[in-house]
């Protein structure tokens, strides 16, 4: 009788930045930020939620129904793995994490909002 070998779990799917945007635009995707509150503080995707400090995050994801589109992203593609892993266990269908993280966004010419996460402040 063979036994079960144990499989890792694969790295989260990427999605590059102008994927991303056309989701953004077309409003066929959420955004979840896993930065600290200084960094999402000086700029963060629009509409962006800060998953770190929000207490509204389980409501938010509760809201988000598990065939949604959600996009991580952080300082770098590391940052956001975990997240995305997470919410990959916990049903979502289609979690990405964002290419090169919050920089290669902005450096691509995406859209910004700045201020402080209102949980956090």
């Amino acid at each position: 009788m063979r036994r079960p070998e144990c499989v890792a779990s694969s790295a989260p799917l990427r999605i590059a930045v102008d994927a991303a945007e056309r989701l953004q635009g077309a409003r066929a995707a959420v955004f979840g930020d896993v930065r600290n509150a200084t960094e999402y503080a000086t700029g963060h995707v629009v509409d962006a939620i800060h998953l770190p400090c929000s207490a509204d995050a389980p409501v938010w994801l509760a809201n988000v129904a598990k065939s949604s589109t959600v996009i991580v992203y952080g300082a770098s593609d590391v940052d956001a793995d975990q997240v995305a892993q997470s919410l990959t266990a916990s049903g979502y269908q289609d979690v990405r994490v964002l290419s090169g993280g919050f920089g290669a966004w902005r450096e691509h010419g995406g859209s910004a909002a700045s201020g402080p996460c209102e949980v956090c402040d």
